[in-house]
């Protein structure tokens, strides 16, 4: 069963509103953090909707999180899962 990716469209004040909250509460959290992951993990989920990726890395500016994680001496596939999600936003 594919999961529904139409939850992500971009131009409900509430998405916009979860994105910022997830934006800050990522922002604060340690790189190490397992909900950080799982933030991670809704990232990619929502990258997947071709009208959210963009909206990902322009809109809500989640590219420092992710940089920033790339800096540290994460497992090769946490760094595989950034790069992917990084380049899924066309910025790669």
């Amino acid at each position: 069963m594919s999961p529904d990716l139409s939850i992500f469209d971009p131009g409900s004040s509430m998405l916009t509103e979860f994105f910022v909250s997830l934006h800050e509460l990522m922002s604060g959290l340690e790189l190490r953090s397992a909900v950080l992951w799982c933030g991670i993990n809704l990232l990619q989920r929502a990258s997947q909707n071709p009208a959210t990726h963009a909206e990902l890395i322009h809109t809500y500016r989640f590219t420092p999180i992710l940089t920033k994680l790339l800096g540290t001496d994460l497992i090769y596939e946490k760094k595989l899962k950034v790069l992917n999600l990084l380049q899924a936003s066309d910025l790669c």
